[in-house]
């Protein structure tokens, strides 16, 4: 149980970080670029790729809704992208993955 609270904490705090991230950009930019890469086949860079991108970007749409704009947003950068990038793809690695048809074990 000590290594699921461990698990939860550290998703939190890439959540977290995820959110200050998104915080301080326009709406308009941050989903600019949730799009970009998908419509110029950036994606083919395999370190710069995201793990599912349909499924990241999702969740990072969903966590950019929950997230107030600032009133004088700025447009996310190509390096605030890639560390966006680098979240999404550490919160995929550590969430538990489908088991039996179940969304996530029964310990979450």
């Amino acid at each position: 149980m000590k290594r699921m609270a461990t698990l939860q904490e550290e998703l939190h705090d890439i959540l977290t970080e995820l959110r200050s991230l998104l915080a301080c950009h326009s709406t308009r930019s941050v989903v600019g670029w949730c799009f970009a890469p998908i419509l110029s086949a950036q994606q083919e860079e395999a370190r710069d790729a995201l793990l599912a991108p349909d499924r990241q970007i999702s969740f990072l749409l969903a966590v950019l809704l929950s997230t107030p704009e600032p009133d004088t947003p700025k447009d996310l950068s190509l390096a605030a992208w890639d560390h966006a990038k680098t979240l999404l793809n550490r919160i995929y690695l550590r969430v538990p993955k489908s088991e039996g048809g179940r969304l996530m074990p029964p310990s979450w």
